[in-house]
Protein backbone atom coordinates (compact mmCIF):
# COMPACT_ATOMS: atom_id res chain seq x y z
CA UNK A 1 0.00 0.00 0.00
CA UNK A 2 2.56 2.07 0.73
CA UNK A 3 4.31 2.02 -3.05
CA UNK A 4 0.84 3.13 -3.96
CA UNK A 5 0.27 6.04 -1.90
CA UNK A 6 3.79 7.59 -2.68
CA UNK A 7 3.58 7.37 -6.35
CA UNK A 8 -0.09 9.00 -6.14
CA UNK A 9 -0.93 12.79 -6.50
CA UNK A 10 -3.94 12.87 -4.56
CA UNK A 11 -5.59 9.59 -3.28
CA UNK A 12 -9.09 9.66 -1.28
CA UNK A 13 -10.24 6.72 1.23
CA UNK A 14 -12.85 5.74 2.57
CA UNK A 15 -12.78 5.59 6.88
CA UNK A 16 -15.97 4.33 7.16
CA UNK A 17 -19.58 6.24 8.21
CA UNK A 18 -19.25 9.33 11.24
CA UNK A 19 -19.14 8.28 14.59
CA UNK A 20 -17.58 9.59 17.58
CA UNK A 21 -18.55 13.07 16.53
CA UNK A 22 -16.74 13.06 13.74
CA UNK A 23 -18.60 14.94 11.85
CA UNK A 24 -17.34 17.68 14.29
CA UNK A 25 -13.82 16.48 14.27
CA UNK A 26 -13.84 17.28 10.55
CA UNK A 27 -15.16 20.46 10.79
CA UNK A 28 -12.58 21.56 12.88
CA UNK A 29 -9.81 19.93 10.06
CA UNK A 30 -11.35 22.14 7.55
CA UNK A 31 -11.40 25.14 9.80
CA UNK A 32 -7.43 24.56 10.43
CA UNK A 33 -6.58 23.18 6.81
CA UNK A 34 -8.25 26.49 5.08
CA UNK A 35 -6.40 28.90 7.68
CA UNK A 36 -3.34 26.73 6.92
CA UNK A 37 -3.76 27.16 3.43
CA UNK A 38 -5.18 30.82 2.89
CA UNK A 39 -1.78 31.54 5.22
CA UNK A 40 0.44 30.12 3.28
CA UNK A 41 1.55 28.31 6.19
CA UNK A 42 3.57 25.67 3.98
CA UNK A 43 5.59 28.30 2.47
CA UNK A 44 7.13 28.68 6.33
CA UNK A 45 8.39 25.14 6.39
CA UNK A 46 11.45 25.92 4.79
CA UNK A 47 15.00 26.01 6.49
CA UNK A 48 15.21 29.56 5.31
CA UNK A 49 11.42 30.61 6.17
CA UNK A 50 10.91 28.46 9.12
CA UNK A 51 12.22 31.20 11.64
CA UNK A 52 9.99 33.67 10.34
CA UNK A 53 7.61 31.01 11.35
CA UNK A 54 8.64 31.15 15.15
CA UNK A 55 8.72 34.42 14.95
CA UNK A 56 5.03 34.23 14.21
CA UNK A 57 3.99 31.70 17.13
CA UNK A 58 6.44 33.24 19.61
CA UNK A 59 5.36 36.84 18.68
CA UNK A 60 8.63 38.03 18.85
CA UNK A 61 6.92 41.43 16.83
CA UNK A 62 3.53 41.58 18.60
CA UNK A 63 2.29 44.59 15.83
CA UNK A 64 3.68 42.58 12.76
CA UNK A 65 0.14 41.83 10.69
CA UNK A 66 1.09 38.26 9.92
CA UNK A 67 1.40 37.69 13.55
CA UNK A 68 -1.94 39.59 14.50
CA UNK A 69 -3.37 37.18 11.77
CA UNK A 70 -1.98 34.18 13.17
CA UNK A 71 -2.76 34.78 16.73
CA UNK A 72 -6.34 36.10 15.91
CA UNK A 73 -7.11 32.75 13.92
CA UNK A 74 -5.40 30.84 17.23
CA UNK A 75 -7.55 32.53 19.68
CA UNK A 76 -10.73 32.56 16.98
CA UNK A 77 -10.62 28.52 17.30
CA UNK A 78 -9.71 27.86 21.00
CA UNK A 79 -12.65 27.07 21.64
CA UNK A 80 -13.15 24.30 19.41
CA UNK A 81 -10.57 21.93 21.62
CA UNK A 82 -13.30 20.10 23.57
CA UNK A 83 -12.91 17.20 25.68
CA UNK A 84 -15.23 15.53 23.09
CA UNK A 85 -12.93 16.61 20.02
CA UNK A 86 -9.82 15.63 21.58
CA UNK A 87 -11.70 12.24 22.15
CA UNK A 88 -13.00 12.15 18.61
CA UNK A 89 -10.23 12.54 17.35
CA UNK A 90 -8.57 9.45 19.25
CA UNK A 91 -11.85 7.46 17.88
CA UNK A 92 -10.76 8.41 14.51
CA UNK A 93 -6.92 7.76 14.91
CA UNK A 94 -8.73 4.12 15.80
CA UNK A 95 -10.38 3.17 12.43
CA UNK A 96 -9.22 0.17 10.58
CA UNK A 97 -7.84 1.97 7.75
CA UNK A 98 -4.92 3.88 10.01
CA UNK A 99 -3.78 0.31 10.65
CA UNK A 100 -3.75 -0.83 7.49
CA UNK A 101 -2.20 2.21 6.03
Amino acid sequence: MGRIYRSTEEALVWLGPAYENSDALMDVFLKLGAFAEAFNLLGYYSKEKYQELEAIQTKKNPDDPKTIEYHAFCDSITHLFTYNIFKSLTAFHHRPWFRRA
